[in-house]
C-alpha cells in the first residue's frame, strides 16, 4: 500500500465496502497500468498541471505522487490554481509564483518547483530533488477523486474504479468509459470473495468479483492485495487491484 499522507478518508459507499473472505486466488500478470501510464504520460511542461490524455476517457490527472529523497509526498492541483502539498506530518496550500520555466508554487517557507517528471522541494531544512512515481500518481489521483477501489488488467487493457457514486470501467488503449450505478455487494459462491452485479441505462451488465489474496503485476514486478475479475456484458477480464483507503 502507498503511504497515506493526505486527505480525510471519503465516506465508503455500500457498493464499495469490500469485505472479503480469505479465499485462494490465482495471481494474474497485468500491464493495464502501463497502458494507462502511457496514455497519460507527462508533457514537457510541469506534471503538476492537469494532464488530459488525448483520445482517452480517463479523468485528467491533478494529483501526483513524488519520491523526494527519503520522503514520499503527494501534490494536488486545485481548481483555483493553488497546489496542495501533502508532506509527512504537514499539509501546505501554495499559490503559483511566476517563473520562466516549469511551474513553481511557494509560500513563505515551502516551495515546490516542477517540470516534467522532476521537481525540487525547498523547505527551511534545504532543498531536495523529487521524481514522480507514475503508478503512485494514478492511485493517489483516484483516491483524491473519492474512489475507494482501483483495479487494472490487460489483453485488452482496462481500469476499474469504484466509489460511492458508482462503478466505472475504462477499456482499450483509448480508455473508453463504461459507467454503472452503485449496488450492494454479495458473497461470490465460487471464490468466497465480494461480488457486485449492476446494469447501465442501455441494459449492459457488469459483474465485478474481488477476492483477497496476492496478485502480481508481472510487467512491473508489483504485488497487489486483491484479484479482480470483471464480466463486462459477457466479456471476461482479469487483473489485480487494491482498496484506496
Amino acid at each position: 500500500m502507498l503511504a497515506r499522507v493526505h486527505a480525510p478518508v471519503a465516506p465508503v459507499g455500500t457498493a464499495v465496502l469490500v469485505v472479503l473472505a480469505g479465499a485462494a486466488c490465482e495471481p494474474k500478470g497485468i500491464d493495464g497500468e502501463a497502458a494507462v501510464a502511457a496514455s497519460t504520460s507527462p508533457s514537457d511542461s510541469s506534471v503538476v498541471a492537469p494532464e488530459p490524455a488525448p483520445d482517452s476517457g480517463l479523468p485528467a490527472l491533478t494529483a501526483h505522487g513524488w519520491q523526494c529523497g527519503g520522503e514520499y509526498i503527494v501534490t494536488k492541483l486545485e481548481p483555483d490554481g493553488d497546489l496542495v502539498v501533502f508532506l509527512p506530518g504537514d499539509t501546505r496550500r501554495l499559490p503559483q509564483v511566476r517563473t520562466a520555466s516549469g511551474a513553481r508554487y511557494a509560500d513563505s517557507s515551502v516551495s515546490f518547483w516542477g517540470q516534467g517528471a522532476q521537481a525540487t522541494l525547498e523547505r527551511g531544512s534545504g532543498s531536495v530533488s523529487c521524481t514522480e512515481n507514475r503508478r503512485a500518481s494514478l492511485i493517489e489521483d483516484a483516491k483524491l477523486r473519492g474512489m475507494d477501489f482501483r483495479g487494472t488488467g490487460n489483453e485488452p487493457p482496462w481500469v476499474l474504479e469504484m466509489g460511492p457514486a458508482g462503478i466505472t470501467v475504462y477499456t482499450g488503449y483509448e480508455s473508453e468509459p463504461h459507467a454503472f450505478p452503485p449496488v450492494d455487494a454479495s458473497v461470490d459462491p465460487e471464490t468466497g470473495g465480494s461480488r457486485w452485479e449492476t446494469r447501465d441505462a442501455d441494459g449492459r451488465v457488469l459483474t465485478v468479483t474481488i477476492s483477497m489474496g496476492p496478485c502480481a503485476d508481472s510487467m512491473a514486478d508489483v504485488e497487489f492485495e486483491s484479484t479482480v475479475r470483471l464480466d463486462l456484458d459477457g466479456l471476461p477480464l482479469y487483473g489485480c487491484g487494491q482498496p484506496l483507503h
